[in-house]
């Protein structure tokens, strides 16, 4: 039997071939676990992204619902020239649960279709979209005709003639994550007079165009697509409503993060993204602004086309 041991010459090589192992099984570690990490992030910063635009295109959607035509404010108004701050008006508020309903009264036979809370404030609106109360308690509800309550939200400062909601989509770079680019901002969405809750980070640029019939002929000719506010806003509040087709709503988002590796290509005019690529920024076209240094960064155009269901 050979009682033998390992030299120190061995006992340091195993030691140096273990250390190469070791190190091999680290780097390994550590690179899988870098990379988990950041397609978990992505993935995270992904469903945030889609959560946000599903309830841009929810409150556009119910833009001008249980709203009347003696309101004098529009249902959508844009505050600035580019439309970077964008304000809805509707009763309807889908961050609140008790506002997303109506109830139908026919006080000739009783009916009342839906149901009623005693602890909630109503707009009521009759069937020719005339207000007929307003603010009131289903216990001080009209006693005559035919009509659609609304439920209100307790706070709603959005409207002058009526009460409701007002929805507010403002670009902030206020306590932006590390992860985006520096030059973007983030979406907020404010209610009524709430300093604003961020939906989507990371965006470089947000604006809202309009189709618009201006002749009233009851279709959108080329020349009535993809309007300006200023182009229409000369009109009062009920023949907005009657005039106004879509809401196309523009969003240029950060997709990813930094990538020293990466130079971004695209349709690109004066540092802005060609959105339907005809190598042009003029006129009515709709561009997008990047932010500085956006080359090592990618960079995904969303656009939303919505129909207003109450208009």
């Amino acid at each position: 039997m050979n009682k033998k041991g390992l030299t120190l010459i061995e006992l340091l090589i195993v030691l140096f071939l273990l250390a190469i192992i070791l190190s091999a099984v680290y780097i390994t570690f550590t690179t899988l676990l870098s990379d988990y990490r950041r397609e978990t992030r992505s993935t995270e910063a992904e469903l945030e992204k889609v959560v946000g635009l599903d309830i841009i295109r929810l409150d556009i959607t119910h833009g001008g619902y249980g709203i009347s035509d003696n309101e004098t404010e529009k249902v959508f108004e844009c505050v600035n020239v580019g439309c970077s701050e964008f304000v809805i008006r509707s009763t309807f508020n889908v961050t609140n649960i008790d506002t997303q309903s109506w109830i139908f009264v026919n006080t000739a036979d009783n009916t009342v279709v839906g149901l009623p809370k005693s602890s909630l404030k109503y707009v009521y609106i009759d069937t020719d979209k005339k207000l007929l109360k307003d603010k009131a308690s289903w216990a001080n509800r009209p006693t005559a005709g035919k009509y659609i309550a609304f439920p209100l939200q307790d706070n709603a400062t959005g409207c002058s003639v009526q009460t409701c909601t007002k929805i507010t989509y403002s670009l902030s770079n206020f306590n932006l994550p590390n992860t985006c680019n520096p030059n973007t901002y983030k979406l907020l969405r404010a209610v009524n007079n709430s300093n604003g809750v961020p939906i989507i980070d990371c965006v470089a640029d947000f604006t809202v165009r309009f189709d618009y019939d201006n002749n009233s002929d009851g279709k959108i000719n080329l020349n009535e697509e993809l309007l300006r506010y200023s182009d229409i806003s000369g009109d009062d509040a009920v023949t907005f409503r009657k005039k106004l087709k879509r809401v196309r709503v523009f969003l240029l988002l950060q997709d990813g993060g930094f990538d020293r590796n990466f130079d971004f290509q695209g349709p690109i005019v004066n540092g802005k993204i060609d959105v339907d690529n005809d190598g042009s920024c003029d006129n009515n076209e709709v561009c997008l602004q990047l932010p500085n240094d956006y080359q090592h960064y990618r960079w995904k155009t969303v656009e939303y086309t919505i129909k207003p269901m109450d208009l």
